[in-house]
């Protein structure tokens, strides 16, 4: 069976097959021996007509199909049970309940072979009315959510996090230079740049003015995952690195206390947060070669950036997803606190939409079988939440609907917000709980909406398929 370049049509596909079975659906006559067919084929529907019928499928297909929005609907594939059973029907609707059932008007398009049948008592076709095929698919609603005003003479440090799919793609370093003009964040860190090294060497090594870029390439695969972390400059001086190996490129660090100072004095006096380590990995040997995971240790605190595994296609990965890397990460994440003392926020596209409210159609029955929604997935974030973490995007916001990080590109949900929240601060109990007493607290967190995907503008749609979420710290309890 093969298929034609550019044959979708917005939700039905068009094969050819051969075969001597059976009888074509519109004229009845019955298929010979190796001949070809047109098939018509949605989900688990096919209908199949003589080629000579082309032309009158074509313009009857149109009539039904039309009313669906191509902006909604990009493959059969994609489309959901309730809007597949529409298609089906509708696809029933082009044939006779018959298997002898004549085209209706318009021979001029038929060849021989239905003009054979013209003794045969007609039938006309209706196409299904709109409402029968197409209803109507609302856009998500979206909760406004309520962000405190920090004062300004007071300690904060802001944290932006995005899975960029791909740094070299088209918009992505516009984007980032959108996030530092209107965020001045004091950590970036990024997902998924598909780097190699010598593309973090060449071409991104001084690509944003005012920040060091710190960069984790996959060797396992060329142009796969990768993450990385961009430090305001001047406070890497005298940072510890660790784990530093192939996939790892460092920046040129400043040394020069003059050079410090004219930092300073550009940030209006405001002292940079100094990086006390950087370490590349968590020592888990699959996942560091991809170049999942960076460590950035500031001076009372600890921001775990990963870009954690995918359960992949067909969830061929979910058992080392489960077994492996979650049990790993929860270690790595224990050790390192008891290790230092400090608290670890751990963020990044961690790849799993965790409560029913971060997935846009929870209750559809594909939902158990796609990566990042399993129940597996799911209850082992639970699990280690259960173990003193938290959320700190729910903590402060609660179940606020629609508040999604990730939307297809591929069935074009950003417009429509239908998408999935996998992007996250995860950090300890007592960095939200105001009860309980802590260096380092959450301020707030949010998603950041305008131009990356958050909101349901045309603007909002490019660029990646993951919008950048943010998080704010402040002064605790016992000071900085």
């Amino acid at each position: 069976m093969w298929q034609k370049p550019g044959c979708f049509i917005q939700g039905l596909r068009f094969d050819a097959a051969k075969t001597g079975r059976g009888r074509c659906k519109l004229s009845g006559s019955k298929f010979e021996k190796g001949e070809t067919q047109l098939v018509l084929n949605a989900h688990n529907t096919d209908v199949r007509v003589k080629l000579g019928c082309a032309r009158h499928v074509f313009s009857k297909i149109h009539s039904v199909v039309r009313s669906f929005d191509p902006t909604k609907i990009a493959g059969y594939d994609e489309l959901a049970s309730a809007e597949m059973t529409h298609v089906r029907e509708a696809m029933s609707g082009l044939t006779s309940t018959s298997k002898r059932s004549a085209p209706s008007q318009g021979t001029n398009d038929i060849d021989d072979d239905i003009k054979e049948s013209e003794g045969r008592k007609k039938k006309k076709i209706t196409p299904p009315k709109i409402s029968q095929v197409a209803p109507n698919m609302t856009t998500c609603p979206r909760d406004a959510l309520k962000l405190e005003t920090l004062p300004s003479d007071s300690w904060n440090f802001k944290v932006v996090s995005w899975n960029v799919d791909g740094l070299r793609a088209a918009g992505r370093v516009e984007g980032l230079k959108k996030i530092i003009k209107e965020q001045s964040p004091d950590l970036i860190v990024l997902q998924e740049t598909k780097l190699q090294t010598k593309h973090a060497k060449d071409d991104f090594a001084n690509f944003l003015s005012g920040y060091d870029c710190w960069w984790f390439c996959s060797t396992a695969k060329k142009g796969y995952s990768g993450t990385a972390a961009l430090t305001k400059k001047g406070s890497s001086i005298g940072t510890k690195i660790e784990g530093k190996c192939d996939g790892s490129v460092l920046p040129k660090l400043r040394k020069s206390p003059f050079e410090v100072l004219k930092i300073k004095a550009e940030s209006h006096g405001r002292d940079v947060d100094r990086v006390l380590r950087i370490r590349f990995g968590t020592g888990d040997a699959e996942a560091d070669a991809e170049g999942r995971s960076i460590t950035v240790e500031y001076e009372t605190f600890i921001i775990l950036a990963l870009y954690v595994p995918n359960s992949g296609q067909g969830l061929k990965r979910i058992q080392y997803r489960i077994n492996v890397w979650d049990k790993h990460l929860q270690q790595y994440v224990d050790e390192l606190e008891t290790e230092t003392g400090k608290p670890v926020i751990v963020t990044g596209d961690l790849n799993v939409a965790h409560r029913d409210v971060d997935i846009w159609n929870f209750s559809a029955k594909h939902i158990s079988k796609q990566p990042g929604c399993t129940a597996l997935e799911r209850e082992s974030f639970t699990r280690w939440l259960d173990g003193g973490r938290v959320d700190a995007f729910r903590a402060q916001h609660g179940g606020a609907v629609g508040q999604f990080t990730y939307w297809s590109s591929r069935a074009k949900n950003r417009k429509s917000n239908k998408g999935l929240r996998l992007d996250y601060f995860v950090c300890p109990r007592r960095m939200v709980d105001e009860g309980i007493p802590s260096e380092v607290k959450v301020h707030g967190t949010w998603i950041i909406e305008d131009g990356f995907g958050g909101s349901n503008t045309a603007e909002s749609r490019t660029p990646s398929d993951h919008c950048p979420v943010a998080c704010v710290l402040k002064r605790g309890k016992g000071g900085i």
